[in-house]
């Protein structure tokens, strides 16, 4: 369930439409890969002037790329439901 939810990252599919890896997607973008990990796997929130790079990139607005991120963290599954492969 959380893997399907990662895959739901705005960020993770418009790297999977250009064939970027992370480490290509982070220099292009201007982060490290750290960062982009963190972003795709929920434990960190672009700041503005990140939003406004990743706009500008996919073609989004601003507003939109936010409200989608939002939305994406909203549907978060529960932590029991991210750790339910551990241990099988």
């Amino acid at each position: 369930m959380f893997e399907e939810w990662v895959r739901r990252n705005l960020l993770r599919r418009w790297r999977g439409e250009t064939c970027l890896s992370l480490r290509k997607a982070a220099e292009v973008i201007g982060v490290s890969f750290a960062t982009v990990s963190q972003w795709e796997r929920g434990r960190k929130v672009p700041r503005p002037a990140n939003f406004a790079r990743l706009a500008e990139l996919t073609g989004l607005s601003i507003a939109g790329i936010a409200g989608e991120w939002h939305r994406w963290l909203q549907e978060r599954p529960a932590r029991r439901e991210r750790c339910a492969h551990v241990g099988e």
